[in-house]
């Protein structure tokens, strides 16, 4: 099993659009709205091509993510880059005013604007030429190859390895859920966040990718033999869904690989409309009406990422993007 994309939530758009495009070199993959909260922004992050285990979407809005229970969160981006590439992303990120520090074990430290604590690994692997990002000033052979993990702190590290080895059916190594392609996720004592806790509380949910709607189905009814908490299956519009709490009430889904994301605009264009699955494109005209009325304008990515929309700037003149 593979991480198909990690959740987080943003208070302040423009700089965090700026810090995973123009710093971090990732491209914008969709510019659009939470499903199950149409009045909350949220925009994806990823390779080229939006491939699942490259992406990480956040949820644009001042609200702070309150475990159900506080005895599990997960918290921090890992991304993964080329062998030979630590020093440029050094001197790249200091170079664009942060502070990386580079730990005893060759992994650079950084925290985004959200205060996001973010690692960057070097590991073996390239990215295919379909997956390069041509809209950044990061080199080809430097750019991030994708996500490799993040950390659960859990109240009880023995049902949350359970909830993972048993339900699951991966494999736990010294508090590392061990998945494919270098991936692996921490497990860490909550104890040991301390006085952090809050600081550290910063992604919504873990995804795990799943090849078919028959796979997911399957976990579905696994879990309810198994005892485990169900949240919600659902269509996703990019992917199917489902959503399920560790035994700790950590946030964990499973997503399939398609339809994917050039579902509703082609790759070149991935990030450049106002995008909106199946199940929300009736509602375009009132969304955008919606967030005009707030100030907030679909169009307002920086040049260079995509060519120039027109900006709406009077509430009688709606256009569907």
């Amino acid at each position: 099993m593979k991480l198909h994309h990690l959740a987080l939530v943003t208070s302040q758009f423009k700089a965090n659009y700026r810090f995973y495009t123009k710093i971090l070199g990732l491209r914008l993959i969709k510019n659009t709205v939470n499903q199950d909260q149409p009045h909350h922004r949220q925009v994806y992050y990823g390779d080229s091509m939006g491939t699942p285990g490259s992406l990480i979407t956040f949820h644009v809005s001042n609200r702070t993510i309150s475990p159900e229970s506080q005895v599990a969160f997960w918290s921090g981006l890992n991304f993964a880059i080329p062998r030979d590439s630590l020093i440029y992303w050094r001197d790249h990120l200091q170079n664009n005013g942060l502070k990386p520090e580079i730990d005893s074990a060759h992994v650079l430290h950084i925290q985004d604007p959200d205060n996001i604590l973010i690692t960057l690994k070097e590991v073996e692997g390239e990215l295919d030429d379909c997956q390069i990002n041509e809209h950044t000033s990061v080199p080809a052979s430097k750019q991030i190859l994708g996500l490799i993990g993040t950390s659960l702190f859990t109240a009880n590290l023995t049902q949350t390895k359970s909830f993972f080895t048993d339900f699951l059916g991966l494999k736990v190594q010294n508090n590392w859920i061990l998945l494919e392609d270098q991936q692996q996720l921490q497990l860490l004592d909550l104890s040991e966040s301390n006085s952090k806790k809050n600081n550290l509380i910063n992604v919504d949910h873990v995804a795990f990718k799943v090849k078919s709607q028959s796979e997911l189905n399957h976990y579905w009814h696994l879990a309810k033999e198994k005892g485990q908490i169900r949240k919600k299956l659902t269509d996703r519009g990019y992917f199917m869904s489902a959503t399920f709490l560790t035994p700790n009430k950590g946030l964990v889904e499973l997503a399939t690989e398609s339809p994917g994301v050039a579902l509703d605009e082609s790759i070149n264009n991935l990030g450049t409309t106002f995008a909106l699955p199946p199940s929300l494109a009736m509602y375009r005209a009132t969304l955008t009406q919606y967030y005009a009325q707030k100030g907030i304008y679909f169009d307002d990515i920086p040049n260079g990422h995509r060519s120039k929309l027109r900006r709406i700037r009077k509430q009688s003149n709606w256009f569907n993007y």
